[in-house]
């Protein structure tokens, strides 16, 4: 199954008066055998530097209101990033990657690494 991440790059407010997200980008799509425990996606991640290595689960709030979908927070509830299912297209491919800066990382280089 795959996962496409979507990473919140321009989020406004504050806990106390909520946020806005004004801009987002699709950072990754990952690949997963079934779908992945909370702790299976932040160690990916991790893994492909999207986080900080230091963060630990009781860090960030999952918001799981979605059937196939899962939002990530920070602990004061500012809006991260998205991980969405792709269904695959009959006769589409779906190439797993994510981008490092401008360059983009093809998942079967760091797939040998996990």
């Amino acid at each position: 199954m795959f996962l496409r991440l979507i990473h919140y790059f321009d989020v406004w407010g504050n806990a106390k008066e909520g946020f806005e997200v004004n801009n987002f980008c699709e950072q990754a799509i990952l690949e997963f055998p079934e779908w992945p425990t909370k702790e299976e996606i932040l160690k990916r991640l991790k893994k492909i530097d999207f986080i900080n290595k230091t963060v630990r689960m009781r860090s960030v709030r999952w918001d799981e209101n979605y059937s196939d979908a899962i939002g990530i927070e920070d602990r004061d509830g500012r809006p991260v990033a998205f991980l969405e299912r792709i269904f695959e297209k009959e006769g589409k491919e779906i190439e797993p990657y994510h981008l490092d800066g401008a360059k983009r990382i093809v998942y079967d280089e760091i797939k040998e690494e996990m």
